[in-house]
């Protein structure tokens, strides 16, 4: 297949997965919640410790100047916290507050409940061919190079790029 043939899918295929996909969880998200900082929280909460701004700016494919304006959203809706490093008080972490956790745990609720209708109406064989798809799609994803159309179209590095 050849490149114009794969943009041709992409571009065919991006307007459903907003509609379906994108759309419908940007709307089960408190208001002032966006996909970033939903997804920081969930970094977070994965963590066994405070990150550093950088290693959630690394976690989440963005610079730390950008992970800088997501968890300054988290501080604002009273969703993290910043604290100092002990062995580097240069270094700034970031942690979860209860309110954050208490929200995690009800938007999954919200999350099954739209999934659950969403994929209970699509017949078995359909329901494997999707989850197929995603399967390769994300080891897709996870080898494709990010290529910043900001930077003149060269490839970016790790972290470098905007999401």
């Amino acid at each position: 297949m050849n490149n114009e043939e794969l943009q041709e899918l992409v571009l065919r295929l991006m307007p459903q997965w907003q509609h379906r996909l994108a759309k419908p969880f940007k709307s089960l998200l408190a208001d002032g919640i966006s996909p970033k900082v939903y997804h920081s929280m969930l970094i977070l909460s994965e963590s066994d410790a405070p990150l550093s701004m950088g290693e959630l700016g690394s976690a989440m494919h963005m610079t730390k100047q950008q992970a800088t304006k997501v968890v300054n959203r988290l501080i604002e809706h009273e969703l993290g916290q910043r604290s100092g490093d002990n062995s580097d008080r240069r270094i700034v972490r970031i942690e979860l507050t209860d309110k954050a956790k208490a929200y995690i745990e009800s938007f999954r609720i919200l999350q099954s409940e739209y999934y659950g209708r969403l994929f209970s109406g699509m017949e078995e064989r359909d329901r494997t061919d999707f989850a197929e798809a995603l399967r390769t799609l994300d080891r897709i994803f996870e080898k494709l190079p990010c290529v910043c159309t900001e930077k003149g179209g060269e490839e970016c590095s790790k972290g470098s790029h905007k999401v």
